[in-house]
């Protein structure tokens, strides 16, 4: 997703109810509550106005909805089968004094046919009208004016100075007329709240807040006053909290129906949220070397940001990966994208690696004159790293002449995306071409396109007044060529500046707002080839320094989707303490002990269960018990049981003695038979003895539960002779 210019224009003029309003200060009022009210309907021709509270923008923000006056052609929408439709609301006759100010105002809606986000259009015009007799009607506005009824794709509002028709008794209308049958399907024309106030005196108020603000969150506008506060949301607080983008206006309260000699108003942007990252792995474990790598599907251009804090603001590195490090400690690392590539202030020029367009330095001459030679930098379509180049650019110039058409044509196809995202955010575009090859080009930006071959000989300005003709030099307005042009440009939205001069509907180049930014496209031959000089490279040089000096519109800052998560884990604890000796001729010792419970034992890499002295031998046996955690986090420990050959040891017994239990977990019985035990003592594998106690009975309990696990040898004295006796102590 690339980054959406958006103008959400949630509020219109203030909207009061009927019993709010104060006689004195309010001539007129009609907000449409559940009628068409004072207003009636002439002049119908394949539709009417009609009395609305159910179409799509009936419950819209910005005005005093559900109610609203409509034009209808077919059900909400203006259009009636390809017929071309009109026709007035006209309000009762209105007395206006002739001392005191006066003005109307009134909130609307339009999407016609040229869209929702114009200032004008040459169809389906609404216009507010008076007229002194009911017969003859003079426009207060229209809109197919520039700037005077703005189609902005949400409710507005217009205010009208009356001052002009002081002492007047007569009529307001509101007049729709689509010209023709085109492109009628619409909804899109809407009246409501139409008052006639007088006009106080009194001081303006001026807003203070934010001029953007991220979707999904809110924002704050202050009056500078305290009291007397009346904003385009009806509050009357000297501060109110939002969460909508539009256009916000405050007047200075001196009455309830009375209007403030002055307004104030505020636009703020809705900025939208650039898209979340997807982490590919959000499990490091602690001594891991890894680098960290996001990635965001379906973005064609953008920067990702790293933080070692979830609030800070200075991120420690900028680029798709973290470098790789060795992780030793706890970290969190958090990563955002911002889907927009902020323009800088570099200038590049970039043509085809395999030369000047005819062979001729005029472009290279051109920058020279426009910034200084050595100002800008010269990149390739071949060659460029685009992602780098749009990270330092304010502005780019773009040739593709000659029999660098197919280059350019290439270097579009894979990158036109991103650039249009970086003209969106305010970048400044010049892209040129007068082909020796290929065919037609998409340019992009909305449709626009470069068609070859088309041949212009003699051009003129369509703007004369316009910069590139007089600044810094004087151009004239008329050129000529063999040719000027090998193509020219189509699409919409553009201001032409040169045409052809048969056929002024030809436009050789032309430039438009684009987002913040603005492009600029021509279909021009180097200038060497223009006529007359120096006025033609004076030209050339002219483009360039219009472009890289116009400024962007006001911008909006990226708003990054959450940051997403890479968890630095902590290394699970394992312990395992299984030491001890056995007998080769012991059997199977069961494998226990190790923590956290759940892991897995191994002997030589093989998972077991128990260790069989008959498999492994006699020697040290190494034991290791892993345990893996939920995060995939893994440690071990190990432990060593030690297998003795007990067949070996030598053993004797005298007299009738039982030594019992064998094997034991502790205590061991031992009971003479008709004798004594005089003396008990316990030995090590080792030979030490680790264990001696005086008896002189019949029956001794030795506790060997202190000691290790293993094999030990028991010597029991008798008064007839000494045994000894191969103990296991589990």
């Amino acid at each position: 997703m690339r980054k959406t210019f958006l103008t959400l224009l949630s509020a219109g003029a203030m909207f009061l109810a009927n019993a709010d309003l104060n006689a004195q200060c309010v001539l007129f009022s009609e907000n449409f509550e559940n009628s068409l009210g004072q207003f009636s309907v002439t002049a119908s021709s394949n539709g009417s106005w009609i009395f609305t509270n159910s179409c799509l923008q009936s419950g819209q923000p910005g005005h005093s909805g559900p109610g609203s006056a409509l034009f209808s052609g077919a059900g909400c929408q203006f259009g009636n089968g390809g017929s071309a439709v009109s026709g007035h609301i006209t309000s009762p006759a209105i007395a206006i004094p002739a001392t005191g100010s006066y003005v109307l105002s009134f909130n609307y809606f339009i999407n016609n046919e040229c869209g929702a986000n114009m200032q004008s259009c040459n169809y389906d015009v609404l216009s507010v009208q008076i007229s002194a007799d009911g017969v003859t009607y003079f426009n207060l506005a229209s809109s197919n004016i520039s700037g005077e009824l703005p189609m902005q794709g949400v409710w507005n509002s217009k205010s009208i100075d009356l001052s002009p028709y002081a002492g007047l008794t007569g009529f307001l209308r509101f007049s729709f007329n689509s010209l023709d049958g085109a492109a009628n399907a619409m909804d899109g024309i809407y009246v409501d709240d139409v008052i006639v106030s007088k006009v106080t005196p009194g001081p303006v108020n001026t807003i203070s807040g934010p001029s953007f603000f991220c979707e999904g969150s809110s924002f704050t506008l202050t009056s500078s006053s305290a009291s007397n506060n009346l904003w385009s949301t009806g509050a009357t607080t000297q501060s109110i909290t939002v969460s909508v983008g539009g256009t916000y206006s405050l007047q200075t309260s001196e009455g309830i129906g009375c209007i403030s000699a002055g307004t104030s108003s505020k636009i703020v942007i809705a900025n939208p949220l650039s898209e979340a990252v997807n982490p590919v792995d959000t499990t490091i474990c602690k001594g891991a070397t890894v680098s960290l790598t996001a990635s965001n599907a379906g973005s064609v251009a953008g920067r990702y940001q790293w933080f070692d804090d979830l609030m800070s603001i200075t991120p420690v590195h900028t680029g798709q990966t973290l470098p790789s490090q060795q992780y030793n400690t706890n970290t969190t690392w958090y990563v955002e994208f911002l889907d927009s590539i902020q323009p800088g202030t570099e200038i590049y020029y970039l043509r085809s690696s395999s030369g000047e367009p005819w062979g001729v330095q005029d472009n290279v001459n051109a920058m020279n004159t426009a910034f200084g030679s050595g100002n800008w930098t010269l990149e390739f379509f071949q060659t460029v790293n685009v992602l780098d180049m749009l990270d330092d650019a304010g502005f780019i110039f773009l040739d593709g002449s000659e029999l660098g058409a197919n280059a350019l044509n290439a270097f579009l196809a894979t990158n036109i995306a991103v650039l249009e995202n970086w003209v969106n955010s305010g970048g400044k575009l010049f892209i040129n071409s007068a082909p020796n090859e290929g065919g037609n080009i998409d340019f992009g930006f909305g449709g626009s396109t470069l068609v070859y071959s088309y041949f212009s000989p003699i051009v003129t300005s369509n703007i004369p007044s316009h910069p590139i003709f007089n600044t810094p030099s004087v151009t004239g307005t008329s050129f000529s060529g063999n040719d000027f042009g090998h193509a020219h440009v189509t699409g919409s939205g553009f201001t032409k500046l040169i045409v052809d001069a048969a056929d002024t509907t030809i436009m050789l180049l032309g430039i438009k707002n684009f987002g913040l930014g603005k492009v600029m496209m021509g279909g021009m031959t180097q200038p060497n080839y223009h006529n007359p000089q120096p006025q033609a490279y004076n030209l050339r040089s002219n483009m360039l320094s219009y472009m890289n000096s116009i400024l962007p519109l006001p911008g909006i800052s990226d708003c990054p989707a959450p940051r997403a998560v890479y968890q630095v884990n902590v290394t699970p604890n394992v312990s395992y303490n299984q030491s001890q000796t056995s007998c080769l001729q012991a059997g199977a010792i069961p494998l226990q002990g190790g923590t956290p419970a759940g892991g897995v034992y191994t002997i030589s890499g093989v998972s077991v269960t128990e260790l069989n002295p008959t498999v492994t031998g006699v020697g040290n046996i190494t034991v290791t018990y892993t345990f893996t955690d939920g995060n995939g986090c893994s440690d071990a420990a190990n432990s060593v049981i030690s297998i003795v050959d007990c067949a070996n040891i030598n053993e004797s017994v005298a007299g009738s003695l039982s030594v019992y239990p064998n094997p034991t977990t502790g205590l061991l019985n031992i009971e003479a038979t008709g004798g004594l035990v005089s003396e008990v003592e316990v030995i090590s594998i080792t030979g030490k003895v680790i264990y001696s106690a005086n008896v002189n009975s019949s029956a001794a309990q030795v506790n060997m539960s202190h000691l290790s696990k293993g094999v030990y040898m028991v010597r029991v004295k008798q008064p007839t002779g000494n045994s000894v006796h191969r103990i296991i102590l589990q």
